[in-house]
């Protein structure tokens, strides 16, 4: 198990594609349904969700993508040519909300979710301050705020031995301007949907009637793939850690030719991480759906060796 790091221009940090405009509309629909879920401050964030307006909103956004949004004569105000909504190009204070409001612009803007972790010199750790999460990945968000990154990674297997050190190291010496991404990704079976805050991941002492295997409709099986940038705010010295999320049915992965691939990463998984994950309960029917062109019966064994990010 690594980071999987790697360094990547300012421009990979926002990305718009052909599904923006409906992942828009979807996020748009997710805040106004689970606001509470999606969005959130602690008072320590004020300046810092400013900084962090201003960094996207009013500079990387109309200068990476200057068709979709631009700056109106007087400088006040940002177009979104696809949405056709408009916004203050710079970051509201209402001193009552934290940032929130500042946020949900954000958040309607960007297909990215936005996670904010704070320096705190009394621990010496950085703090989760803010974020917003249309797409969490299993986890609760509203519930780890003020927590540190190691205590947010608590329930995940093998992080404290494996991953613990070395993300304390990277988060107090990535510097301002750099853009480093890696890549996290899991299967799940409750079909495209992104807000799924709750039962994507198996913890410690948890049983159900989900750790069993049970009858799949494989259209509801998706490859989940988590595309994870982080950088650090020249004011706050916060580290910014984005997050987009692409679906992919495992129809289309098998179509693809890629089913062989994933089978080996997944079988790869030390029996911890494949717990987590949820493996027993989906492994036999995707194996054996990945595997009908191909001879030899499907074993849910685990390899040493896995390099997986988790």
């Amino acid at each position: 198990m690594t980071m999987g790091l790697a360094k990547v221009s300012r421009n990979e940090w926002i990305e718009i594609d052909s599904k923006y405009r409906t992942q828009i509309i979807e996020r748009t629909n997710i805040l106004e349904s689970h606001s509470e879920q999606t969005l959130g401050t602690t008072p320590a964030a004020d300046h810092i969700v400013s900084e962090l307006y201003r960094e996207i909103i009013f500079q990387q956004l109309p200068q990476r993508f200057p068709t979709v949004f631009s700056l109106s004569a007087d400088k006040r105000t940002i177009n979104n040519n696809i949405t056709g909504l408009s916004f203050p190009s710079k970051p509201l204070t209402k001193k009552t909300d934290h940032g929130i409001s500042s946020l949900r612009i954000l958040a309607v803007n960007i297909v990215e979710d936005l996670f904010v972790l704070r320096p705190d010199i009394k621990s010496g750790k950085h703090l989760l301050c803010a974020f917003v999460a249309c797409y969490p990945n299993g986890f609760e968000t509203a519930k780890l705020m003020d927590k540190s990154v190691s205590e947010i990674h608590a329930p995940v297997p093998l992080y404290k031995e494996k991953l613990e050190m070395s993300v304390d190291r990277f988060f107090k010496t990535i510097k301002v301007g750099d853009f480093m991404r890696r890549f996290n990704w899991s299967i799940t079976t409750c079909g495209p949907q992104l807000f799924t805050p709750k039962n994507l991941n198996n913890y410690p002492g948890h049983t159900s009637a989900n750790d069993e295997q049970s009858e799949l409709a494989i259209e509801d099986v998706y490859l989940r793939v988590e595309r994870q940038i982080l950088t650090r705010l020249p004011q706050s010295r916060a580290v910014v850690f984005t997050v987009k999320t692409y679906m992919t049915p495992l129809t289309d992965v098998r179509v693809e030719g890629s089913g062989p691939q994933l089978l080996a990463a997944v079988k790869a998984w030390p029996k911890k991480v494949a717990f987590y994950k949820r493996r027993p309960y989906w492994f036999n029917q995707v194996c054996e759906y990945l595997e009908e062109a191909k001879t030899g019966p499907c074993a849910d064994k685990t390899e040493n060796g896995n390099r997986d990010t988790v």
